[in-house]
């Protein structure tokens, strides 16, 4: 089991990490922050399912795991590279939400997405949560390090972007 951040593309046969360390994320209130947690194990497992606890303070403070979406990673097969690094293969985009088990194969990368929606009114400070992972087999449970931020961010974005703007078109 490894984890990555939310803007990694996880490729079937990417290699584990030698450092995997431990989940920890940063959010601001009313954000949304990705992380993803990948399996590689070391035969086939079946029936997965993964589960995580709500996210506490010491303090009592708590972030229901309501608030947490699970999806489950996929692949497309692109026949055309869209550019001269990129070759064909399995590539990961769609990520449908994870409400059945799934199997992972032996040797081979099966990545799960987590979103967790942090709410306006969260106390900020520090949180845990907990990820259990369970097949008919094999369990396993992956500690998740919450740090909430002082500040709020609005629901709708006003700063304006220069996505898409080249040098070439000044």
């Amino acid at each position: 089991i490894w984890w990555a951040g939310n803007t990694y593309k996880i490729m079937k046969g990417d290699p584990v990490p030698d450092k995997k360390g431990r989940i920890v994320i940063q959010s601001a209130r009313n954000e949304g922050e990705g992380f993803q947690v990948v399996l590689q194990p070391n035969e086939t497992l079946e029936n997965i399912s993964i589960t995580i606890t709500d996210f506490k303070q010491k303090s009592g403070s708590v972030i229901s795991a309501a608030n947490v979406a699970i999806r489950r990673v996929e692949y497309v097969n692109v026949t055309k590279p869209s550019g001269l690094l990129h070759e064909a293969g399995l590539y990961p985009d769609p990520l449908p939400l994870l409400e059945k088990s799934f199997n992972a194969e032996k040797g081979v990368n099966s990545p799960v997405w987590f979103t967790v929606k942090v709410p306006k009114k969260a106390v900020p400070g520090t949180y845990n949560a907990i990820i259990f992972i369970k097949s008919d087999n094999w369990e396993a449970f992956v500690p998740v390090e919450l740090e909430v931020w002082d500040f709020v961010l609005p629901d709708i974005p006003y700063m304006r972007s220069a996505f898409g703007l080249y040098s070439g078109m000044i």
